[in-house]
């Protein structure tokens, strides 16, 4: 090729480049076929004539690095979105792009497996819970939900979602599992198929949900009293969504007795392998007799055992390790030999030998 001509081709070449992206240029029809094959219609012009310069007419080549770039592209996505923690103003920014309804938001939201929300925007906490209320809804594949918002935004949370359909609340927290569905209208309920996770903390209240049958792991953070413990048991009962619950956590109140709640939380959810309590004080129940401040000791210690023998006897039918979190200061002072923390205890058979050798 003569000089003059190889000239002429380099000036054919020299395109302005322009900053942004923008639609695929026709100096190269092979370019553009390819980029269609392969799902990319748009590149950046920089990147386009750098493709270009360095593969020439190479369609295989052409095709191949398209292809590797679109997949990149869906890795680093997945890793963005499939564990996706969104707080402040970045969770109204995220919620608005997912539920836009765009080629990339409806990819996205498959990709999400977790999702935790750990605040809204407080400028604008309206637009986030009304875009998270309507991206939840596409969220097929969603595994895991953690919840976690300031109290100050419980109410507008909760009244919202409430009107939508998606939040039953009738003062207490747990009448939103009493009745799951708002309307009888199957179409009207969220449907997360492929959820089996759900933990909710501070205030927010339990989410209406018409997959509670699939659910195997249950976290709730706010502090449970009798009445409460009382209502979810009677709508585990009632919607039988505690056949399938095989993990439970749970925040009692210090005036709950956990050698009560124990037993009656192990009845309800037959399916149960792992049962964690948290609590500051282990409340346990003293017969009027013994009190904390005239009896000894050794009377208070007796007693702490005899409930703990119920305990092991319920571990013992059921076959499921209990965990107790943040056990009570009367069995680290009192059971100085006993584990502080019966959650430090790795299985059955270790529960027991440390129940039998007090």
């Amino acid at each position: 090729m003569s000089k003059r001509n190889m000239k002429t081709k380099q000036r054919s070449r020299r395109v302005a480049f322009k900053p942004g992206w923008v639609q695929l240029p026709t100096p190269r029809n092979v370019l553009a076929e390819q980029s269609g094959a392969t799902g990319i219609n748009d590149l950046p012009v920089e990147l386009l004539f750098l493709i270009v310069e360095e593969l020439g007419n190479d369609r295989d080549a052409i095709s191949s690095i398209l292809r590797t770039g679109r997949d990149l592209s869906e890795v680093a996505a997945y890793h963005r979105y499939s564990n996706l923690v969104v707080g402040g103003v970045k969770a109204k920014r995220c919620f608005a792009m997912l539920a836009s309804g765009s080629a990339l938001s409806v990819l996205y939201c498959a990709m999400v497996n977790n999702l935790q929300v750990v605040g809204i925007d407080e400028e604008d906490p309206y637009t986030t819970i009304v875009a998270f209320v309507s991206v939840l809804k596409k969220l097929r594949n969603l595994e895991s939900m953690s919840i976690e918002l300031n109290s100050s935004y419980h109410e507008t949370l909760v009244g919202y979602l409430g009107r939508r359909g998606v939040l039953r609340k009738k003062g207490s927290p747990f009448e939103a599992i009493q009745a799951m569905a708002m309307d009888k209208n199957p179409f009207s309920v969220l449907s997360l198929p492929s959820l089996h996770r759900l933990a909710l903390g501070g205030r927010v209240t339990l989410l209406s949900i018409a997959s509670w049958r699939n659910l195997r792991v249950l976290v709730l953070g706010s502090s449970l009293d009798y009445e409460d413990l009382s209502k979810l048991m009677d709508s585990a009962k009632t919607e039988q969504f505690g056949r399938s619950i095989a993990e439970l956590e749970l925040t009692l109140s210090m005036k709950v007795a956990v050698a009560y709640a124990v037993p009656l939380l192990v009845e309800v959810f037959p399916a149960l392998e792992i049962l964690a309590l948290q609590q500051r004080s282990i409340g346990l129940k003293l017969p009027p007799k013994i009190s904390s401040k005239g009896a000894s000791k050794e009377a208070i210690s007796a007693h702490i055992r005899e409930q703990l023998k119920e305990w092991r006897m319920v571990i013992h039918k059921r076959d499921f390790v209990c965990a107790v979190f943040d056990a009570s200061v009367i069995l680290a002072d009192l059971l100085v030999d006993f584990p502080a923390s019966i959650g430090s205890v790795k299985d059955q058979q270790a529960f027991e030998n440390a129940i039998v050798h007090q």
